[in-house]
C-alpha cells in the first residue's frame, strides 16, 4: 500500500512539476524567474523589497540547475545588508538598492560572483549589490519587474 502511494505521489509530482511552484512565479522581461510573493504590511517598501528579493534568492539558488541537469540547494546562508528606495516610479512601482552577502555550498561559489561581489573565506561572496525595481501586482502582491548591477 505504502509503495503504490509513493508512486502515485512521485507521479503527480513529476507531471505538476513540484520542484518549483510556478504559479507564484512571473518573469522579468529579461527573462529571469521571479517570484510574486503575498505581502500584509503595504506601507512599508523596505520591509516589501526584502522579502521579495529573499524570495527571489531562494527561488534562484534553492533550485539552482547545475552542469549535471540536477537542481541543487546551493544556497548556505545569505544578509541583507542594506536596502534604500531610490525612487518611486508611480503608484505600484519602486526602485531600490540594496547590498548583501550570499554563502555557497562548496564547488558553486563563483555562481554567486557573477555581477558583482568578492570571494571571501568559507565559501562567501560579500558585497554584492543589485538594484531592483519592485512592483504591486494585486492585493498585498509584488514582484521584481526588473534588476540591474548598477
Amino acid at each position: 500500500m505504502r509503495k503504490s502511494l509513493l508512486i502515485v505521489i512521485i507521479a503527480i509530482c513529476f507531471i505538476s512539476g513540484c520542484s518549483i511552484n510556478k504559479g507564484n512565479t512571473t518573469k522579468t522581461e529579461s527573462g529571469l524567474d521571479v517570484p510574486i510573493v503575498e505581502v500584509k504590511n503595504e506601507e512599508d517598501k523596505i520591509e516589501i523589497a526584502r522579502i521579495v528579493f529573499e524570495e527571489y534568492l531562494k527561488l534562484t539558488y534553492e533550485n539552482y540547475l547545475n552542469d549535471k541537469n540536477e537542481r541543487v540547494n546551493i544556497l548556505k546562508e545569505y544578509k541583507i545588508k542594506d536596502i534604500n528606495v531610490l525612487e518611486n516610479v508611480n503608484s505600484e512601482e519602486y526602485r531600490i538598492e540594496i547590498t548583501y552577502d550570499l554563502q555557497s555550498i562548496d564547488g558553486y561559489v563563483t555562481v554567486f560572483e557573477t555581477g558583482n561581489g568578492e570571494i571571501k573565506n568559507d565559501n562567501w561572496v560579500k558585497g554584492k549589490y543589485q538594484i531592483v525595481d519592485i512592483k504591486k501586482i494585486g492585493k498585498n502582491k509584488y514582484t521584481i519587474l526588473e534588476m540591474y548591477t548598477g
